[in-house]
């Protein structure tokens, strides 16, 4: 009889127990869409905190990472913000059959935002090489997303991060183009602010000339306001 009542016991706690762990790996999703809401109202600091908690839980769930990636970004941490993205990238590319890569059902691409975060965070951080990785990582994502030859002028719609809409390809071009300058790449970065502008043909100055060059500056300038 004591058997029998232990054995009951037993299965009554791996019961509870599977059931607990289901629980707590569904959790690691509402987490992690707790913080892109606390994302959504600018609250930095506790958004990061619910990723941290969501990346603890399930230690490859991507988007915890790049969650992780945007809002040390936003606290104006790059180096956490560049080594969280750089690992959620990582799992990214080393795991393309897990469902939560895309998250595509509710319309999130991850590896794109990841590949748009790392472009922002890379040009941030300033310097040669870093600009160098913004160029590489912002031209994925262009060609990810099929805004490579994007301009102003077109109808369609540039790729837009679907957790903050504000940000788009075009950020993303305008920061190509700021690295470019940076690296004194004058004519690829002049490219890049045409594709900004509505009409242009209505800016090409002579970047060969120091004169030209301060127009491009001026107009990086302008345009960033309108971004």
């Amino acid at each position: 009889m004591t058997r029998k009542i232990t054995l009951i016991a037993v299965v009554a706690s791996l019961i509870i127990f599977w059931n607990c762990r289901e629980w707590v790996e569904a959790e690691n999703t509402h987490m992690a869409d707790y913080a892109w809401e606390l994302y959504a109202t600018n609250d930095f600091e506790n958004s990061n905190i619910w990723f941290i908690e969501s990346a603890f839980e399930d230690s490859v769930y991507k988007d915890a990472y790049n969650g992780l990636g945007w809002t040390y970004g936003k606290l104006g941490d790059i180096s956490s913000s560049i080594s969280n993205f750089e690992f959620g990238l990582s799992l990214v590319l080393t795991d393309t059959t897990d469902a939560d890569i895309n998250l595509m059902g509710n319309g999130h691409n991850v590896g794109q935002q990841i590949y748009a975060g790392l472009t922002m965070a890379y040009h941030a951080r300033g310097d040669s090489a870093n600009y160098v990785k913004a160029i590489n990582y912002g031209n994925t994502l262009l060609n990810m997303t099929g805004d490579s030859a994007y301009a102003t002028s077109q109808v369609a719609s540039p790729w837009q991060f679907s957790r903050d809409t504000d940000v788009s390809s075009r950020h993303i071009i305008w920061t190509l183009s700021a690295s470019y300058f940076a690296l004194s790449q004058f004519d690829e970065s002049l490219t890049k602010v045409q594709q900004l502008m509505s009409d242009p043909t209505s800016f090409s100055p002579d970047v060969t000339t120091v004169e030209g060059r301060r127009e491009l500056a001026e107009k990086l300038e302008t345009l960033r306001g309108t971004l």
